[in-house]
């Protein structure tokens, strides 16, 4: 069942401690620290779409609340997003990427529209600071048959030191098979490849990496002082950590990303 608190982590002490109520309650949601109110603003921590309810039964959500910590309050300077979605992984772009007069963006990727199914290739982004009328936009709808081209949803992703270049580890797709007695079932593929999007090509190509097997349901970050991205937990396929489908990896994967794949 989705919370109706935040948490927050104190980086000085690494003690987790019990947040403000949210506006509306929403698990398996992406979420961001933005300046709403402009550059060198402090930020304000914005949570997009996610599900009201139980994770295999809840409903999906089009909304964004951010809370202002120095108001103390959350709203919804972003509007609605086009779609109600879960699983989603949220990105800042940063301004003048592409070109001078680029604004900064934040990306919505990677996220399904229903339960165990319609995962979406259309990625949408709104820019900062926003409007009084927010608006968000089609950034870019890349699909295709080869692997890195299937839309997938709770992925991990993280982007490289300039903010070019969004890198998407693991992730699940469905896909309905005939089954030899004639039903069709629902079977989940679980990504092991790394692939990568040109926020100023906006497309997808491989990136090189391989995480050995299936993962999803993973966390991603990346550290420009050290060079190092590093994707941790997941649900790992059925039965590769032990008998139980539940079991999540306790594992982190570390990619170099001064590498060859990854420069």
């Amino acid at each position: 069942i989705s919370s109706f608190y935040a948490r927050v982590l104190d980086l000085r002490t690494m003690r987790v401690r019990l947040g403000p109520k949210l506006l509306r309650a929403g698990g398996a949601c992406s979420a961001l620290a933005l300046e709403i109110d402009g550059p060198g603003t402090p930020e304000h921590i914005c949570a997009f779409g996610g599900t009201d309810g139980a994770h295999n039964t809840g409903t999906f959500l089009k909304s964004v609340a951010c809370y202002d910590r120095r108001r103390q309050v959350w709203h919804e300077p972003l509007g609605e997003l086009p779609v109600a979605c879960d699983h989603s992984n949220a990105i800042l772009l940063p301004p003048s990427l592409c070109h001078p007069a680029d604004p900064a963006r934040v990306l919505l990727m990677n996220f399904r529209i229903r339960h165990y199914a319609d995962e979406r290739p259309e990625i949408w982004a709104i820019d900062l600071p926003v409007s009084a009328t927010p608006r968000w936009y089609l950034f870019a709808n890349e699909t295709g048959t080869a692997e890195y081209l299937q839309p997938r949803d709770a992925a991990g992703v993280f982007t490289t030191a300039s903010g070019r270049y969004v890198f998407n580890v693991g992730g699940v797709s469905y896909v309905m098979r005939d089954m030899p007695n004639g039903k069709r079932r629902r079977l989940s593929m679980k990504h092991s490849t790394v692939r990568v999007f040109d926020a100023c090509a906006r497309r997808w190509a491989p990136a090189g990496g391989d995480v050995g097997y299936g993962y999803f349901a993973l966390q991603s970050c990346a550290s420009s002082k050290l060079g190092l991205a590093f994707t941790c937990g997941g649900q790992p396929p059925d039965g590769s950590v032990s008998d139980k489908i539940s079991d999540n990896s306790h594992n982190c994967i570390v990619h170099n990303l001064l590498g060859p794949s990854f420069g």
